[in-house]
């Protein structure tokens, strides 16, 4: 069992890095820039190519996109999660602050589908293939 539970954790390094490469590659390929959005326009609507240039340079957005996915990975292994764009306010702590509450709805959504499709499938055992059963197992399959 335990040899199971090491492997298994071990497949799990490569797939977290496919997976995050896949969506850091994903969020740079956006049509949003955040450079041009922390920058802000003028009143002519133009942006300062000066201020423009020195946020791409201090959030690193200048480097080719593997070099930015590398520092990127090295922050979040080091518990450097960087800031976010909108709030200016560190990642790492906007998270944890909102884990439990993610937490509780979960287990609660958890709960609830338990407590349903136990109770669902007890009806639909003991009146097999009666037009309750048969709409329990259309709800089930929906959902």
């Amino acid at each position: 069992m335990s040899k199971y539970l090491v492997r298994r954790l071990l497949n799990m390094i490569p797939t977290l890095l496919l997976v995050s490469l896949g969506v850091f590659a994903l969020v740079r390929w956006l049509p949003s820039d955040p450079a041009r959005l922390l920058a802000g326009v003028d009143e002519s609507g133009a942006i300062d190519p000066a201020l423009y240039a020195k946020i791409k340079k201090d959030l690193g957005l200048d480097q080719p996109i593997l070099i930015q996915y590398g520092s990127w990975l090295a922050g979040v292994v080091s518990g450097n999660w960087g800031k976010s764009y909108l709030s200016g306010m560190e990642v790492l702590p906007q998270i944890v602050h909102r884990l439990r509450f993610t937490v509780q709805l979960g287990l609660a959504s958890w709960l609830f589908g338990v407590l349903v499709g136990i109770s669902l499938g007890t009806v639909s055992a003991v009146r097999r293939n009666s037009p309750l059963d048969m709409a329990v197992t259309a709800f089930a399959i929906s959902g």
